[in-house]
């Protein structure tokens, strides 16, 4: 590499390469990764994430049993509106307590949130 131009040129196609792959070809190949997993296994993945999830992070929910299923209620009706027909996948939604996980408030001056 006796040539600077050259140096220049190599570093500037390293990187133009390097963020073509990022926007585009990490996109694509995720893609193709997740719709090559079979639903059970897919399935397996959201049981075993939730449990770990469970056993760190997650406690009961606070949330009374009526919001809670008002919530349900209302939840469905969107999910029935958005596939109207009747292709939704299955879903469950699931209501917890965490102090490490969630929305979190942010620090408020003079009524507005930084």
């Amino acid at each position: 590499m006796q040539s600077w131009r050259g140096a220049l040129g190599a570093a500037t196609g390293t990187v133009a390469f390097m963020a073509a792959a990022w926007l585009w070809g990490v996109p694509m190949l995720s893609s193709v990764v997740a719709r090559s997993i079979p639903h059970s296994i897919e399935v397996r993945i959201g049981e075993v994430s939730m449990k770990q999830l469970g056993a760190l992070f997650l406690e009961p929910s606070r949330l009374p049993q009526t919001q809670q299923t008002r919530i349900r209620q209302d939840f469905e009706r969107l999910v029935q509106a958005s596939y109207p027909q009747g292709d939704a996948p299955q879903w469950r939604l699931a209501f917890h307590n965490s102090e490490a996980l969630g929305p979190t408030r942010l620090p408020c001056r003079a009524g507005r949130l930084w």
